[in-house]
């Protein structure tokens, strides 16, 4: 059992023999001696450093709230063209055209083919322009459709149209297209 005696360091303590298991606490100067049952008073060390006497009670710490880590959804690649690729032959639309201009420059007839796959986002868009005095097919891999409302052709040079996936397999062709000639 520990005892606790609180003194002032004026008290005249020279004789007195502190129990063993006492803590002498002086109150003016916060020094502490640990009473032995042997030593007297002014024989026995003082302990540690000075403990500042408080009357406030130490606050009381809060352990910090940790909140759930928020979690980003995914981020799509942005769908807007940010360089040209150029063919001058006939090509099956891959995922290299994506975020390209997908461009041909072809004296001849030329076809792009749109394949059955999942290489693309629903609603990405491929930008097709020809450039070449050629005729430009677009057509559709089996089991693709592809929607247009004037034809599936760029027939003249510098003309161009819009490609934008729908959904699985679904296409719209949308621009300066014409039935072939």
């Amino acid at each position: 059992m520990i005892q606790l005696l609180i003194i002032s360091s004026e008290d005249d303590l020279s004789k007195t023999i502190p129990a063993k298991g006492t803590l002498v606490l002086e109150s003016d100067t916060g020094k502490t001696k640990w009473g032995n049952g042997v030593l007297t008073y002014g024989e026995l060390p003082y302990v540690g450093a000075v403990v500042e006497p408080s009357i406030e009670e130490p606050p009381i710490e809060e352990p910090p709230i940790e909140e759930p880590p928020v979690e980003e959804p995914p981020v799509k690649e942005s769908n807007e063209p940010n360089k040209f690729i150029q063919y001058d032959t006939d090509h099956v639309l891959s995922v290299t055209d994506r975020n390209a201009y997908v461009e041909f420059n072809s004296a001849k007839p030329a076809t792009l083919l749109i394949p059955k796959d999942d290489a693309f986002y629903e609603l990405d868009i491929i930008p097709i322009l020809q450039i070449g005095d050629g005729e430009l097919k677009i057509e559709a891999e089996e089991g693709v459709t592809i929607h247009s409302a004037n034809g599936y052709s760029l027939t003249k040079q510098y003309t161009w149209a819009f490609l934008l996936k729908k959904g699985v397999n679904e296409w719209i062709l949308r621009g300066d297209t014409a039935v072939g000639v």
